[in-house]
């Protein structure tokens, strides 16, 4: 017998609303908004889940970018990641300069091969025009992803840490 999780289908359904407002509003030089709220919104919505409704919404929401901003789909595959190593990281209860580090070097990583799958597949420029801004510097373009990826991750562990808390304290 097959059992519905409503709860689990409207945070879901939020989930997706959420992500969907995200990628409308959000796009161009605004993008880097989308790396901070799409995996908070993920893992915001999928905590103290089984690792099965998890995935489920990863896929649903993996699915749902490719419909309808199919140009976002390496970003949104490593924001499911994200979200997920955010969600391991509060679950193991990893001290916050390990969860700042593993995020930090998870997401530069996730906006270089991001931006270099897009270019490869979508016939992009993004990596040839953020080599121009930067001179042909490819120290600085290292350091500005490193940058943005520390702002980003730490923005997230303390939104979360924020978060969890409060709904650790509505659920009881």
């Amino acid at each position: 017998m097959i059992t519905i999780n409503l709860n689990i289908i409207t945070r879901g359904a939020m989930a997706m609303a959420l992500i969907f407002i995200s990628f409308s509003l959000f796009k161009g030089v605004t993008n880097i908004l989308n790396a901070f709220i799409v995996p908070l919104v993920l893992y915001l919505c999928l905590i103290n889940q089984k690792k099965k409704q998890i995935f489920t919404l990863y896929l649903a929401v993996i699915v749902f970018c490719i419909i309808f901003f199919n140009i976002q789909f390496f970003f949104i595959i490593f924001y499911c990641a994200v979200a997920f190593i955010l969600t391991q990281l509060r679950q193991k209860k990893v001290n916050t300069i390990l969860s700042t580090l593993t995020l930090t070097i998870a997401i530069s990583f996730s906006f270089w091969i991001g931006i270099m799958l897009t270019d490869y597949f979508f016939l992009t420029h993004m990596n040839e025009i953020i080599m121009k801004v930067m001179k042909g510097n490819i120290l600085k373009y290292g350091i500005m992803l490193i940058i943005e990826g520390a702002l980003v991750g730490v923005s997230q562990l303390f939104v979360s840490s924020i978060f969890y808390k409060r709904l650790i304290t509505i659920q009881k």
